[in-house]
């Protein structure tokens, strides 16, 4: 027996990320779509393993490619790091985010959630601005400091010798 149930949203937006067609059964307990307002700011979420966040800080500069926009032909992006979670994510929890890479979701080592605000919300695209979509997917490397060349040999020197 088949029924059909209105449901109004209580804001204006778009549909972002359908989880289910037209006639198609629904789980109760399963998201069916999201509802973005319209003048939303995008933020990537990247899961940074725990050997990795260490030194990672609000402000801190991020590089950013753009699956869909490949980077050798359309450059890269920036964007600086808005937070970083206070408690690491473990495995279970990270199964059911979905959009999380294989390797990352199949290792033991728990992760942190380490949110990125993009400098633009759009993408030059041969020689149009193209939109940032929810649901796109990324690669980003976080800029900790700048040094001198001379900054690094020092430290290299000091880290073999125990003393400057």
């Amino acid at each position: 027996m088949r029924s059909e149930q209105i449901i109004r949203a209580g804001r204006s937006g778009y549909i972002a990320i359908p989880n289910v067609e037209v006639g198609q059964q629904v789980d109760p307990s399963k998201l069916l779509l999201s509802i973005v307002p319209e003048r939303t700011e995008l933020y990537a979420h990247l899961y940074i393993p725990s050997s990795a966040a260490g030194f990672i800080k609000p402000k801190d500069k991020v590089v950013l490619r753009y699956q869909a926009y490949p980077y050798q032909k359309f450059g890269l992006a920036s964007g600086s790091v808005v937070s970083v979670a206070k408690t690491a994510l473990g495995r279970q929890e990270l199964s059911g985010l979905g959009m999380v890479s294989s390797d990352l979701a199949k290792s033991n080592e728990p992760v942190y959630l380490v949110k990125i605000k993009p400098d633009k919300s759009t993408i030059t695209a041969y020689g149009e601005e193209k939109p940032l979509q929810i649901g796109m997917t990324l690669e980003a490397d976080i800029l900790h400091e700048k040094r001198r060349l001379y900054e690094w040999v020092l430290e290299l020197i000091y880290s073999m010798s125990g003393k400057l």
